[in-house]
């Protein structure tokens, strides 16, 4: 029987029965190390193996059990990219990938083999490729992961700050990465999702494209994306018009799930509220996000006692929990610390400590918050 019916009669297997250079069908022979793929004359063959990829691609049957290779990576570390056969020990985290199958390779290989591979299996064991989603994925952290790292080198800081100019490459390299995420996220990855999320919260201001991409993880009960979102409809931004509701609803999502920044947020926005049942759940949050530490709940607690509008006044559990949000680096906990030595609000009178904590909170000066808090002094003194 001929090649050519032979790839006929088997169609589920057809791109195994033809050249794998010019897809022919006719006068085939297997590589003889790999006995994967099929070449219709020697000059298909040669070009094929110093052009075309198959070098890298070449596995002995033997190689690719894995079974064996399961063994293997009990007993050893792999130091070796199972692909292209070239050292791993030195690389960054996002340049590698472990298949299910545990052979691990440089993403750049694995994309590669699917690519220009002649089936979308792991060239070692013949274990099915990650699906397209999740290569662009893979491919968009390796270039942001590299990005990051040579803008922290650069500037000092992420790339979310605004104080430094992008470069025309890191520009370049940015928008390849968004690129990738995107068409990810657009297949249904919901890491690319998360990640679509955050630039355009952050890096590239869009609240309108940040609620969309991370709806989809909403709605998988993703805690941190519920949070996100009901933060910027409770505050609005670009691209997005300013809802209430909507941010009470997916912070009580969030903060239902336990996220102390979700119930620090949402309980901050009820205690000022009028309504009675609001003040107290926003105080109930509160309290839940401060027995997580979150600072700026155990300040807003604080707050709370100082004023004496939720609960009982008392400057003593005020000072108690300012000072502790105040050691834990809060800006605004420090400033109503020094005005509570400077009155004597819970503790003795010390100007000398009030002048030390007024100092701490201005090493980073806020005039909005420095402000604030003097007119928040006026209104709640005895």
């Amino acid at each position: 029987m001929s090649a050519s019916s032979d790839a006929v009669k088997h169609k589920d297997k057809v791109i195994l029965e033809e050249c794998a250079y010019c897809a022919k069908t006719d006068n085939l022979k297997k590589c003889s190390r790999c006995q994967l793929i099929s070449y219709c004359s020697k000059e298909c063959q040669t070009v094929h193996w110093k052009s075309g990829g198959h070098r890298q691609f070449c596995i002995p049957p033997q190689e690719r059990n894995p079974d064996k290779h399961a063994a293997d990576t009990e007993t050893a570390n792999i130091s070796i990219c199972l692909i292209c056969r070239s050292d791993i020990s030195n690389a960054a985290e996002a340049e590698l990938s472990t298949l299910p199958c545990a052979h691990i390779f440089h993403v750049s290989c694995i994309i590669s083999a699917a690519k220009y591979g002649t089936s979308q299996v792991c060239p070692a064991c013949r274990a099915p490729l990650p699906l397209p989603k999740m290569l662009k994925y893979m491919e968009g952290c390796m270039l942001w992961s590299k990005l990051l790292i040579s803008y922290r080198a650069r500037t000092g800081h992420d790339l979310d700050c605004k104080c430094h100019t992008r470069t025309p490459s890191e520009l370049k390299t940015l928008r390849a990465c968004v690129k990738l995420f995107t068409e990810s996220a657009d297949l249904g990855n919901l890491d690319a999702a998360f990640f679509m999320g955050m630039y355009h919260q952050r890096i590239q201001p869009d609240f309108g494209r940040a609620v969309y991409y991370l709806k989809f993880l909403a709605a998988e009960m993703h805690v941190r994306a519920q949070y996100m979102i009901g933060f910027m409809y409770l505050n609005g931004g670009p691209g997005l018009k300013k809802n209430v509701e909507n941010g009470r609803h997916f912070l009580r999502l969030s903060a239902a799930q336990g996220d102390h920044e979700a119930q620090c947020i949402l309980g901050t926005f009820l205690r000022g509220s009028e309504i009675r049942t609001e003040q107290e759940e926003g105080f109930a949050l509160l309290k839940e996000s401060a027995l997580q530490n979150n600072a700026a709940a155990i300040c807003d607690l604080g707050a709370i006692y100082y004023e004496g509008r939720i609960t009982e006044k008392s400057y003593e559990r005020a000072f108690h929990y300012i000072e502790r949000a105040a050691h834990q680096g809060c800006q605004l906990a420090r400033y109503k610390l020094s005005g509570l030595f400077k009155r004597g609000h819970g503790c003795a009178p010390s100007p000398r400590r009030a002048q030390e904590w007024l100092l701490k909170a201005e090493t980073d000066p806020d005039e909005g918050i420095s402000t604030y808090v003097a007119h928040w002094f006026q209104k709640h003194e005895c």
